[in-house]
């Protein structure tokens, strides 16, 4: 897709964040087993891993609904989604990979999972503010604005609640 209006662009950023959001959902599955991994230990507290998992579970069933909202503003537009690569999330993903082969402490594991989670949700909050920035432009209608803004407004319930854990104390690692 060439991009060469600002309606271009609105179309260019709802594909970008709907790919990033249907990642997520596959992000988060695979979270639920890594959280659930302890392969080196069975020693350790493990309400901060059961707390995690609920989040988690919370947060996928949360996307799914993100992922309906944004469907519904591609139906208003008339247009089916496309996806598209979303390098930075499979940059995040990728080290996520890497953390995953290298970690001897499973205390561990919680507390990098929840930076983890952060930063994916940071990326989707400004994904998330640039869209609604562009809308206000277009003047695309309450609609899709109401839509766009009960997901970004999920995104930033969802990293303030895993800011207020503070994991590397609580592993006491």
């Amino acid at each position: 897709m060439d991009i060469e209006t600002l309606a271009d662009l609105y179309t260019h950023r709802l594909e970008t964040i709907y790919s990033v959001e249907l990642e997520q959902r596959e992000i988060l599955s695979q979270l639920e087993d890594d959280v659930a991994t302890d392969a080196l230990d069975t020693s350790g507290d493990d309400t901060l891993r059961t707390e995690l998992r609920s989040l988690i579970e919370a947060h996928r069933e949360q996307t799914e609904t993100q992922i309906d909202r944004l469907e519904t503003v591609f139906e208003r537009l008339g247009r089916r989604p496309n996806t598209r690569e979303a390098p930075a999330i499979r940059g995040l993903l990728d080290e996520k990979e890497r953390f995953n082969n290298v970690i001897l402490n499973d205390a561990l594991r919680p507390a990098y999972y929840i930076e983890f989670m952060k930063l994916v949700e940071r990326t989707e909050i400004i994904a998330y503010d640039s869209l609604l920035r562009i809308a206000e432009q277009l003047e695309v209608g309450d609609e899709a604005t109401d839509l766009l803004e009960a997901s970004l407004d999920e995104e930033e319930d969802t990293f303030d609640e895993l800011d207020s854990y503070s994991p590397y104390e609580i592993t006491g690692v």
